[in-house]
Formats: structure tokens, sequence, C-alpha cells
């Protein structure tokens, strides 16, 4: 049956636009930050125009790139915990670890984590959020825990936190948390696609839940910097 870009129903559905192979593909979202757009003959003629292709076409394609961006991952994956001890180099003059040191553990964690999720090489997109709770002194364990919470099309959202042990007592203190943005990276350093993921813990199910209002926040933050360079 041959379709006209007239003959499409209108819908709505979550979507995003990318390049693929030189062909503009309308690609379902997988990610909590997916844009909702009208999906009707509107929006869809000038893309069948421009790349010469029939609607049955182009349904043909959309269906194919649904299904390889409709893959979603169990968090489980993708986590990653590392164990340090904290020894003089690592401290400041009052015996407690630097918040330097701490910051690239995380982002080691960060990028460990996000690599596993993705099966891509990745790069340091943003650090959003970090909190610096405790300090962790000289003998101290220090044990590091990271996690995808949320996606993008090619960005991971990875929740870190690091608690300290005390090797005596065996009590655990939580010392820092943050989150960090995370972009996969093809072989020309162009970001590719990432699967979606599935949360665990009711802790990362609240995190992903709130993955909308967190990219909303990192927007208004970017625009703010903008002002000051």
């Amino acid at each position: 049956m041959t379709h006209k870009p007239g003959d499409l129903p209108s819908l709505t559905v979550n979507c995003l636009l990318r390049e693929l192979g030189g062909v503009t593909m309308v690609l379902t979202g997988t990610a909590h930050f997916s844009a909702v757009v009208p999906f009707d003959a509107a929006f869809i003629q000038p893309i069948l125009s421009r790349e010469k292709m029939g609607f049955s076409v182009f349904c043909f394609l959309f269906e194919g790139v649904e299904k390889m961006m409709g893959q979603q991952i169990s968090a489980g994956i993708s986590r990653t915990v590392q164990t340090r001890l904290v020894l003089p180099p690592d401290t400041n003059h009052m015996g407690t670890i630097f918040g330097g040191t701490v910051l690239a553990y995380i982002d080691e964690i960060a990028a460990i984590t996000a690599m596993k999720h993705s099966g891509k090489v990745v790069v340091t997109a943003s650090i959003d959020t970090v909190n610096f709770l405790s300090s962790a002194r000289i003998g101290n364990v220090l044990i590091l825990e990271g996690v995808v919470i949320s996606t993008g099309r090619t960005s991971m959202e990875v929740y870190v936190k690091a608690e300290c042990q005390d090797i005596e007592t065996r009590e655990r203190t939580l010392t820092t948390t943050a989150i960090l943005t995370m972009v996969a990276v093809d072989a020309n350093s162009k970001p590719t696609p990432v699967p979606g993921v599935i949360p665990e813990t009711e802790k990362e199910k609240k995190l992903f839940e709130n993955a909308q209002a967190r990219k909303e926040r990192r927007m208004k933050l970017n625009e703010f910097a903008k002002e000051l360079v």
C-alpha cells in the first residue's frame, strides 16, 4: 500500500532527531530526557521531501532504528566498586584527604561505570553535583561505588558515592556524593548512542524519576556559565 505524507495520522510520541547515515531519522526516546513533538504530516513531510523517500520506506527505517534505540539494560551491569587506602600523600596538613583527590577518584569510577554500561569510550561532560559530607583520614579505607542512573541519546548520568571505613571499628561513614554526566564517543570522537537503563534499587528509581528536573537545572546553569565567558 502506498502512503502520502498527508495520510499520516496525528500522533504524539517521545522522539529525538539525529543524523544517522546521512538520513534524518526520528528516534523513539529511550531516555527520560526525550522531547514530546507532534508526529504528523507537517512534521514528517520535509524529511520525506529532502531525503526523496516514500512514507513506506521511512516507516521501515524508523522501525529498525526504534528497535535499536529501544535497548535497555539493568543498572547492575554498570555498577562499579573501588577500594582505596588513604595514604599521607593523599592528605592535607590536617591529615584529611584532599578534595581534589576525591574528585579524581570520582571521575575515574564514573568513567569506568559509563563504559561498562555503554560498551564505548566516554568523556566527562560535566560534574553536576558534588557534596563533601565528611572527611577521610590517613589510614581509612575509601570505598567508592558508581552506577548509571539515567541516560540520554548519547549521555549517561552516573551517581557516585564515597564512604570511608575505620580499620579498627569497621564503621562506615558517607563522605561524598556526586552526579556526573558522561558522553559515549565513537572512534572519531563523535557522540554515539547508548542503551537505556533500568534502575534496580529504590534510591536509583528515585534518581531516575528526577532526571528531567536535573536536566532542566543543568540547562539553566549552562546559560549562567555563558554569561561568565
